[in-house]
């Protein structure tokens, strides 16, 4: 299979690019004990960080320029809030074309940036369909930005075609992969300059047999879990955001959240999401994030109503502890941002980082 990571911009200094290929046969069988978590107690922390994430969808279906000019909108609201909010530590990505990610990495404007791209194959994506949407010869995928130096690139296939799946050999949905881009910030603080990971995913989408994105799901959710939950019995702080494609009561997002169905906590995830306190009382939000169609085009006006929630930013909790408000007035929030260049709205989030 061709593999084009080209995460190797001139910001981001020439490093290897670790893939890491699943080799489950079957969906049928998942790990039934979570990896042991870590306490999602309150540190005794010598220092603090706070960071901003921005996370959204660029793309949608939209107009898509060429691979000499691209579109600027999809990514025009990105650069708008990363220059005008300069608190924004981190920038997730979904849905980016491989010209989008050049120009955003060649935007004048971010110059400090450092930016990270995987892309999905096979590419292009199933020419001629609403899902042909990179220029010809772009590849399409996920992009991680940070002001911190980006290290030890990471990509995790949590899908990779239909032999993952024998019933997707019907579903175009299926003759991709979907990869976990992860990488280190260079934060630089005296607990080491690999503290943070941040990743960016993107789940299948679908709820039926066209794209059967509910038998999926569940497999990548628990690819998530334990593969991040290495990182953080390692003691990392870990990032993660993205298109999750399911509303936060699905039972495959346990496998993400600490916070159980019923609000509780010590569910088997081990991720806090930036939204759960802002009702006062710890809960899954279920505040909407995508609306209900695409938008033609891009700035032209919504595609519909804002109607599910898809994209979430979440923060281990090993070192962001969940809380109850008021306790942590300021340790988790989320506010959604409307974006008229995508189906998907961004999303911020903030969290304090804890460090002994």
């Amino acid at each position: 299979m061709d593999r084009r990571y080209s995460g190797l911009t001139k910001r981001f200094h020439p490093v290897a690019l670790v893939v890491l290929f699943t080799c489950a046969v079957s969906l049928g069988v998942l790990e039934k004990e979570p990896a042991p978590k870590a306490p999602d107690v309150a540190l005794a922390a010598a220092h603090t960080h706070n960071y901003k994430v921005l996370d959204t969808n660029i793309h949608g279906v939209e107009d898509k320029g060429t691979p000499a000019q691209p579109n600027p909108n999809p990514i025009g609201k990105v650069v708008s809030q990363l220059t005008t909010d300069t608190a924004i530590d981190v920038a997730l990505l979904q849905e980016v074309c491989e010209n989008q990610f050049t120009a955003l990495d060649n935007e004048p404007s971010l110059s400090s940036w450092n930016w990270a791209f995987a892309p999905r194959s096979p590419s292009p994506r199933f020419p001629g369909s609403h899902l042909d949407i990179c220029p010809a010869g772009a590849a399409y995928g996920n992009v991680v930005g940070s002001k911190f130096p980006i290290n030890n690139p990471t990509v995790t296939e949590l899908f990779q075609g239909p032999s993952y799946y024998a019933d997707c050999n019907q579903s175009p949905a299926c003759h991709t992969d979907y990869p976990m881009l992860c990488v280190d910030l260079g934060v630089g603080h005296s607990h080491g300059p690999s503290s943070v990971a941040a990743c960016s995913v993107h789940l299948m989408a679908g709820w039926n047999e066209a794209s059967p994105g509910p038998e999926v799901r569940p497999y990548m959710t628990n690819l998530i879990r334990t593969t991040l939950g290495t990182r953080i019995a390692n003691a990392q702080s870990v990032i993660l955001g993205g298109d999750f494609n399911m509303g936060p009561l699905y039972p495959e997002m346990s496998q993400i959240y600490d916070l159980t169905t019923a609000h509780a906590f010590g569910g088997p995830g081990q991720f806090h999401e930036g939204d759960q306190l802002d009702t006062g009382t710890p809960k899954r939000s279920a505040e909407a994030t995508a609306t209900d169609g695409f938008l033609y085009p891009c700035g032209a006006g919504k595609g519909g109503p804002r109607v599910n929630k898809f994209d979430y930013v979440f923060f281990s909790g090993n070192r962001t502890p969940g809380g109850t408000a008021p306790a942590y007035p300021d340790r988790l929030d989320s506010i959604v941002v409307e974006n008229n260049c995508s189906d998907h709205e961004v999303v911020l989030a903030k969290a304090t980082v804890e460090f002994d």
